[in-house]
């Protein structure tokens, strides 16, 4: 028996013949049992001690490669950008815009100036 979080990943099968690195057998599992018993958030006290997986949110997938260092285009917040395109905050490249030539390039906080990259083909 095992019990299952929604969207929690889930455990595979193994056997003593499968290989070493215990990685078990593909397997696919159905819902035979929704437990309904605790959505009014009550938890019996012969259950408070239990330890249960929860989903993790996935991270995001990493930013694509920055062109070579001398293809580099660092422009700052204010400054006009000298070209379209999406540009990644040299602070945080997963905070992403995408501008017209000319635009305004943005502060990332209220009043935090900060360089912008130009990643050319995204």
């Amino acid at each position: 028996m095992n019990y299952l979080h929604q969207g929690s990943p889930a455990p595979t099968i193994g056997f003593e013949e499968d290989n070493a690195r215990g990685e078990g057998r593909p397997t696919v599992w159905r819902l035979i049992w929704a437990d309904d018993r605790y959505e009014d958030g009550t938890i019996p006290a012969d259950e408070l001690e239990y330890k249960f997986e929860e989903p993790q949110d996935r991270p995001p997938p990493p930013p694509p490669p920055l062109p070579p260092e001398s293809d580099i285009q660092y422009v700052f917040s204010g400054q006009p950008a000298p070209e379209a395109g999406v540009w990644a905050c040299e602070a945080d490249l997963n905070l992403r815009v995408r501008l017209k030539k000319g635009d305004p390039m943005p502060r990332r906080a209220e009043d935090e100036t900060v360089a912008w990259v130009h990643l050319p083909g995204v």
